[in-house]
This record gives C-alpha cells, sequence and structure tokens, in this order.
C-alpha cells in the first residue's frame, strides 16, 4: 500500500506517464520508486544502465518523452554543473515532473530545474506545485 501511495500521491503517476527514475535498482529509492511504485501505476518505465552523463540524460529525457523524472539532488547539481546551454539544446514537452529524493536540494537547483525544464519540480512529497512563470 506505501508503494501505491507513493506511485500516486508524491510521483503524481498517471497510467499514460512515461516514467524514469535514475536511481540504481540496487538502492532503496531504486526498488522503491524505480521498480515497484510505477509497476502498481501501470506506467512504462525507462531503465539506463550507463554511468551519468548529462548530454545523455538530456537526450533520453527528450527521445523518451519522459513525463515524469525521479533524480537524486547529486544529479541535479551535476547537471547544474553541466550549464544551462546543454538543457537547452532539447526540448522536453512531455515532462510535466520532476523529483528529487534523497538530501534536501538547496533552493538554487530547485529554480534552476524549474527554468531549464519547464514543468512542476519538487523535492519532498506530496502533490507537485506549480512551475515558476
Amino acid at each position: 500500500m506505501t508503494h501505491l501511495a507513493t506511485g500516486r500521491y508524491a510521483l503524481d503517476l498517471q497510467p499514460q506517464d512515461r516514467y524514469w527514475c535514475t536511481a540504481d535498482p540496487g538502492w532503496v529509492t531504486g526498488t522503491s520508486h524505480g521498480i515497484i511504485a510505477p509497476l502498481l501505476q501501470g506506467v512504462t518505465t525507462l531503465v539506463d544502465r550507463e554511468e551519468f552523463d548529462a548530454g545523455r540524460w538530456y537526450t533520453l529525457l527528450a527521445q523518451e518523452q519522459v513525463s515524469v523524472w525521479c533524480t537524486s539532488p547529486t544529479a541535479i547539481r551535476l547537471l547544474m554543473k553541466a550549464g544551462p546551454e546543454l538543457a537547452q539544446r532539447q526540448r522536453y514537452p512531455c515532462l510535466r515532473f520532476v523529483a528529487s529524493v534523497g538530501e534536501p536540494l538547496n533552493p538554487e537547483a530547485v529554480w534552476w530545474g524549474r527554468r531549464c525544464w519547464v514543468c512542476r519540480f519538487t523535492t519532498t512529497g506530496g502533490r507537485p506545485r506549480p512551475a515558476a512563470p
């Protein structure tokens, strides 16, 4: 029941979503958020076994039409280091929600994510909040 609730309320997964959780399935987040919760919601899930590469990740988000993306604060900081220009090379019309789990994100990372991906972005559970204009 907890995994069902996580998928529905914390990740806002809908049956039509294409979901990507970047956490390794060997970690609790990768198992609960990456496998069990989306499976219970019946969503299409992207699994990527490659190492972090900012350009490749942006390509996957765009080409795979990911609508809900769950990633770590560390990954978001690495994407920030790669610069907004790299993020802006792609378009993400399907991306509607980004969730970050683990340690808290600093406010700059949250605002940066909202600007780059133009979608709802949260670092906590609960219903997603609208993106800033």
